[in-house]
Formats: C-alpha cells, sequence, structure tokens
C-alpha cells in the first residue's frame, strides 16, 4: 500500500531536520570522499592517541614499534587514559575528554 504524498513529505522533512553530520578533522583533509569507516576508524584512534601522548605525556599510548591501527585494545587505552586525566582535574580540557572517553567507549 502506498503512502499518500503528504506523509512522505512529512517523513523526508523529518529526517532532513534530524539528519546527523559527523566531521572529521585531519591535516590530510582533501576533497574526496571519506575513506571506508575502517580506515575513518584508524584516523580517529591515531588523533586520539597522539593528542594524549603529544599534550598530556601519556608515552603508554604507543608501544614500541607499534603501528596505527585500530582495535578494542586502542580505544580501551584511550579511554584510560582520558579517564585518568579527568579524575587528575585537568581543567582546561575536561568536555575534550569527556568527548574522547565516551566515543572510546
Amino acid at each position: 500500500m502506498n503512502e499518500p504524498f503528504t506523509s512522505r513529505l512529512k517523513t523526508i522533512c523529518e529526517n532532513v531536520l534530524t539528519l546527523e553530520v559527523n566531521t572529521i578533522v585531519s591535516d590530510a583533509i582533501t576533497a574526496e570522499k571519506m575513506p571506508p569507516p575502517e580506515h575513518a576508524v584508524i584516523e580517529v584512534a591515531t588523533a586520539y592517541r597522539d593528542w594524549l601522548c603529544d599534550r598530556h605525556a601519556r608515552k603508554e599510548m604507543w608501544g614500541d614499534g607499534e603501528h596505527p591501527a585500530a582495535s578494542a585494545a586502542i580505544f580501551h587505552r584511550v579511554r584510560e587514559a582520558a579517564k585518568n586525566l579527568l579524575d587528575e582535574h585537568v581543567s582546561s580540557y575536561t568536555k575534550l575528554l569527556r568527548r574522547v572517553q565516551s566515543i572510546s567507549d
């Protein structure tokens, strides 16, 4: 059974108004389509790990000879580092650390 035009139009409008857009900011931004999700997740994990290592001296974020990869273990490490920094009351980055922690879950 076909939906009436007004019902379909309402659904389209609701979908447009509830559109969720996620943006990944990277040094390697191009005008190309986003890479496959598995590559995007690796970039997110690498960005979090680099930020925690560079800005917060979390040297345990990278193991010796470890290649960039995304895995449950990597995101667990990122989440724990963000949680530890929150516990240490690094107030200037509280919102960002909470976001890193929640996304890593």
